[in-house]
């Protein structure tokens, strides 16, 4: 499956964007680190990633999380731990987990204001 999340920063940030796709018994099936990145403030950056859901997969929720971090890995700016979803809807004939095409959107905001506010759209496409 394709995924592709967008993420829009206010102000200029430099660092690692992290995400993660979570099953419904909450372990983790895939994440991706995308270091030395720079988020300049208003523009948008887009991470492209290939998830493949295994065979075995259980129907249900699954949830994408979201962290932004300074490049060190020392500094947390941000952290989303339920920055979108999708879902495993049933199974093809021959096994397959069956995925609705969507899009929802990601608040990668912080409610406090004590970290850097950025939003992103995640894409989902089988």
């Amino acid at each position: 499956m394709a995924l592709a999340a967008e993420v829009t920063s206010p102000t200029s940030v430099e660092g690692a964007v992290y995400v993660a796709v979570v099953n419904p018994a909450r372990r983790t099936i895939y994440q991706q680190i995308f270091a030395g990145q720079t988020l300049a403030a208003g523009q948008r950056a887009t991470y492209q990633m290939s998830v493949q859901i295994p065979t075995t997969a259980a129907t249900g929720t699954y949830v994408v999380r979201v962290g932004v971090f300074s490049s060190d890995g020392r500094s947390l700016y941000h952290w989303n731990s339920n920055a979108g979803s999708f879902s495993v809807v049933a199974r093809t004939a021959n096994g397959e987990p069956l995925l609705p095409e969507d899009e929802a959107g990601l608040d990668l905001s912080s409610a406090d204001g004590s970290r850097t506010p950025a939003t992103a759209v995640l894409r989902v496409t089988r």
